[in-house]
């Protein structure tokens, strides 16, 4: 498999770099606010669906020959508490209670603060064996193998065969990255810095080649976190239509690289948690899930006006498409 994936990412890696030396980039001034908003959305459910599906297969699991609903039941408590406690704290900087930088860390961080609560839950209501936590891979494996992909480990003809489905791998990042660049670039998020869109898939191109080399996952931009970075770097005001419909005008947004740094950062500190990652029940993280995944599909248009089917007509907010 590694053999396969190694050669598919390079690929993928050289046609990625192809890209972005001819300016295709240029081509997105063709897609329309349907194409961004679809993929959007897109990235959005796949959040929604793949926590729900792993919520249910705990049911699914239990119906078996010593099953029991115990686990699946105690899954669901901690995925809806820590999306609630997220989704509650995400709204707190709309509310009149406590001072406004308060109100500002508790939205920010109110999808860990809900993590951190909801972990210590898990572990006062269950045990080892109602629980499903991190599976985390040790060292060994890697090790045996080498830090290197043995890329001469499959047939020839593989080697040229994977320019198939690295067409499409192509065709999937250029995409993922060239909108969620425009989605964060867009107009109304008034950002000064200038658009870098080629430069940015050449490195995601580079990156793609050595994480193949390595065995590695893929790098490319991510919609959700994107959008959720630019929101949290965002200062904002409530805007009152005359209509009485409300919405949230973004000022200004801090731009910086210190935030970016800090993260990843912190990310690649985590190797030196792993052992703790282990006491991380799955469920918390699917409560992460379906918070990224709801918060992301505010703002919508697209889902706004598939809304407006489910609603009266007489009832309609008064915008340009009403």
């Amino acid at each position: 498999f590694l053999g396969v994936y190694g050669w598919v990412g390079l690929w993928t890696s050289l046609l990625t770099i192809l890209l972005a030396v001819t300016n295709a980039s240029n081509w997105m001034r063709y897609f329309t606010r349907f194409t961004d908003e679809i993929f959007s959305a897109l990235m959005s459910l796949i959040f929604i669906y793949k926590a729900i599906e792993a919520l249910v297969a705990g049911f699914s699991a239990a119906v078996l020959p010593g099953g029991s609903n115990e686990k699946a039941v105690l899954a669901v408590v901690i995925a809806v508490g820590t999306f609630y406690i997220a989704m509650t704290l995400a709204g707190f900087r709309r509310r009149n209670y406590l001072f406004p930088w308060m109100r500002e860390f508790l939205a920010d961080f109110g999808p860990s603060i809900a993590l951190g609560c909801m972990v210590g839950t898990a572990w006062w209501l269950g045990d080892r064996s109602t629980l499903d936590t991190l599976e985390v891979a040790g060292t060994g494996e890697a090790v045996q193998r080498g830090m290197l992909v043995d890329l001469w480990s499959v047939p020839n003809w593989v080697k040229i065969a994977a320019i198939g489905p690295a067409i499409l791998a192509s065709v999937l990042v250029f995409l993922s990255q060239n909108i969620t660049s425009r989605l964060v670039n867009s107009p109304q998020n008034k950002l000064e810095k200038g658009e870098s869109y080629h430069l940015d898939l050449a490195v995601v191109g580079g990156l793609i080649g050595l994480c193949s080399l390595f065995g590695w996952p893929w790098m490319v931009a991510a919609t959700v976190r994107s959008l959720a970075h630019v929101r949290a770097l965002s200062d904002v005001e409530e805007v009152v239509e005359p209509n009485g419909q409300s919405h949230e005008k973004i000022i200004h947004v801090h731009e910086n690289r210190v935030t970016g740094l800090v993260i990843h950062l912190l990310i690649g500190g985590s190797l030196l948690a792993l052992p703790l990652l282990e006491y991380v029940p799955k469920a918390a993280l699917y409560g992460i899930f379906l918070y990224m995944g709801f918060v992301s599909l505010h703002g919508i248009q697209f889902v706004q006006r598939l809304g407006l089917l489910l609603m009266d007509s007489s009832l309609y907010p008064l915008n340009h498409y009403t």
